[in-house]
């Protein structure tokens, strides 16, 4: 049986693309390591985006592993304008999250991407048709 590990990035300062983590997103990163290292993971991949990458660069060095990037997992953009109330957008790289469980299991719905948290974690385990996912993240 083949697992991927998914991962939404700690609270970060805003949408932007370069937006860091918070301090309380720092804390969760660490954190978030701890359980990454729990689940024996071999490859890293995430988001260009600074929080997704700050996210887990405690775990990368403590695992020794390569943060590899994808354009692919970027978080869908509403405005080319900043946004100062965008924590009231409902956007976050969150619904890429919600997208994939869905893909995982159909009953995923809004119910559950209004129940993410940041930082969130959920191993999708793959065993030739069959599909399902656990909440690794407390």
């Amino acid at each position: 049986m083949r697992e991927i590990v998914l991962v939404r990035h700690a609270a970060a300062s805003g949408q932007q693309a370069e937006a860091p983590l918070t301090a309380e997103g720092r804390q969760q990163a660490s954190a978030l390591a701890d359980v990454l290292l729990s689940l024996g993971s071999q490859r890293l991949i995430a988001s260009p985006f600074r929080r997704a990458i700050e996210s887990v660069e405690p775990f990368a060095r403590r695992s020794g592993l390569t943060i590899e990037t994808d354009q692919r997992l970027v978080e869908r953009v509403l405005s080319v304008r900043g946004l100062p109330d965008w924590r009231s957008v409902v956007v976050t790289h969150g619904n890429l999250l919600a997208l994939i469980l869905r893909w995982v299991d159909e009953k995923v719905g809004y119910e559950h991407w209004a129940q993410l948290s940041n930082p969130d974690v959920f191993v999708v385990q793959l065993d030739g048709v069959q599909r399902s996912f656990r909440r690794a993240w407390a």
